[in-house]
């Protein structure tokens, strides 16, 4: 329904409709670029990434070992910055052409060296899969790529999530996605459905960390006194 609402209002009157005039919201955080849905970030799913990532890992981000395969995509590049912001070691796997744009890759290591994790990028998904605490994937063609979807499939399928690839991984990895999937494409029913997926974790993870986004823009202070990082 909203996807519906927003190719037929421009993106103000929407915002202006729900937040001023409906009384249904105090506040709309979206993802709009040039009045699109930003193609380049995807912050917010980010937040809620690494939220699941603390929890699983005992709120513990030094030494996480995290591994991308897929798109390099706008998922793909708030995961690069958020994981180097804080310390987790992250390593992206993409087809040729496919990779993370530079600009993100560059601020990536810069934000990798000051915090003390490691980025890494290979055209080897198993490599990037190997030891990872973490394995996570997107689809492979996006909103606006379905055009592409056939000659994607092709390049990708090396990458697809599945038991063979994930053998590498450490012991007791977790897999995630942003949903929704499509099984078959870039990961198997055996890993969506089996013991290590935490996908729905992640999902509900969204709602946690889209309010405490909010709280933080619209009241800063009390989002300092919950965190336990008010000023003495």
């Amino acid at each position: 329904m909203a996807r519906f609402l927003v190719r037929r209002l421009a993106i103000l009157p929407f915002a202006l409709l729900l937040v001023l005039f409906s009384g249904y919201a105090y506040a709309l955080l979206g993802r709009w670029f040039q009045q699109k849905l930003n193609p380049f970030f995807a912050a917010p799913q980010a937040v809620a990434d690494l939220l699941t990532v603390a929890e699983i890992s005992g709120k513990k981000f030094p030494g996480v070992r995290l591994a991308y395969v897929g798109d390099g995509n706008n998922v793909c590049h708030s995961l690069m910055l958020i994981c180097a912001a804080l310390g987790v070691n992250l390593c992206v796997s993409s087809p040729e052409g496919y990779e993370p744009r530079e600009e993100f890759t560059g601020r990536t290591g810069e934000l990798a060296a000051q915090n003390g994790s490691v980025y890494a990028f290979t055209h080897d998904p198993e490599k990037a899969v190997r030891g990872a605490d973490f394995v996570y994937t997107d689809v492979w063609a996006s909103m606006g790529q379905e055009a592409e979807t056939e000659i994607r499939r092709k390049k990708f399928q090396p990458y697809q999530i599945n038991s063979r690839l994930v053998k590498g991984a450490a012991k007791d990895f977790s897999v995630l996605h942003c949903l929704p999937a499509h099984r078959g494409d870039e990961i198997t029913d055996e890993i969506m459905d089996g013991p290590h997926a935490r996908v729905f974790d992640q999902a509900e993870n969204r709602l946690h960390a889209q309010k405490a986004i909010i709280l933080k823009l619209l009241a800063p202070e009390m989002a300092e006194r919950l965190s336990g990082t008010e000023s003495a």
